[in-house]
């Protein structure tokens, strides 16, 4: 039950929600501004949002390396 509604929240506002993936290699494009990520592993993965700005993964449930560009982001 909370599940379905925590879903259909989600659906009414408008966000993009990844939960629980382990990404190795390769890009994530946001097609929102809306998009939010919790409890990933991204593993060399570029991420960046509707625009096609690059955005920096905070730490915390993340665990990233970036293999290429680690210089732009720190």
């Amino acid at each position: 039950m909370i599940t379905k509604l925590a879903i259909w929240w989600l659906r009414k506002r408008k966000r993009s929600v990844m939960i629980g993936y382990e990404i190795i290699e390769g890009e994530i494009k946001a097609r929102y501004n809306t998009a939010l990520l919790y409890d990933n592993t991204l593993i060399g993965v570029s991420y960046q949002d509707s625009d096609g700005k690059s955005f920096n993964v905070p730490e915390g449930k993340f665990a990233y390396k970036r293999a290429k560009e680690a210089g732009a982001n720190g």
